[in-house]
């Protein structure tokens, strides 16, 4: 019974984190799609720190007031995800975080990484532990604690079936 446990778990395990790979690689690569961690709480409630984004990169006339974008802040490396108050006859684009008390200065459409198509609470937080060294290590030796602990149950149980036998 404990190995059909253990292996049952193991796999569970296994199939999930493939799973979740397979799910971010097909949407980065097939569909343009960039998965991003909320950091700071400017979009709370609606996107809480820790929250994962799907960023999909769309066209200017694509994007709309009441829309969440994520943008290049001051042509540095840092992003920020907030709502679309404005676009003025320029084509600049005033964004604001729902929690902030005024709005952001107007960016430039090349400034934009993309249109927020989805969200989910709490995985943002796996999701930037994934994306470090030692993230990817922590999972790297959780998957080989479970093939190890199955196969330690799998040897005791071979050597229970064995000696029951005798």
């Amino acid at each position: 019974m404990i190995r059909k446990v253990a292996n049952v778990l193991s796999w569970t395990v296994i199939i999930a984190m493939l799973l979740v790979f397979g799910t971010v690689t097909v949407m980065s690569l097939g569909f343009g799609v960039r998965f991003m961690a909320v950091k700071t709480p400017s979009m709370e409630p609606e996107l809480p720190v820790g929250c994962l984004v799907a960023v999909k990169q769309v066209e200017f006339d694509e994007i709309n007031i009441g829309d969440d974008i994520t943008y290049v802040f001051d042509n540095s490396s840092t992003t920020v995800t907030h709502r679309v108050i404005d676009i003025d006859e320029k084509g600049y684009i005033t964004t604001k975080g729902l929690s902030n008390n005024t709005a952001d200065a107007p960016i430039s459409y090349d400034n934009v990484v993309g249109k927020v198509i989805f969200s989910v609470n709490y995985v943002g937080k796996w999701f930037m532990l994934l994306t470090t060294t030692s993230g990817k290590i922590i999972v790297v030796s959780i998957v080989a604690v479970i093939m190890l602990i199955s196969g330690i149950v799998d040897k005791f149980a071979d050597k229970n079936n064995v000696n029951k036998a005798k």
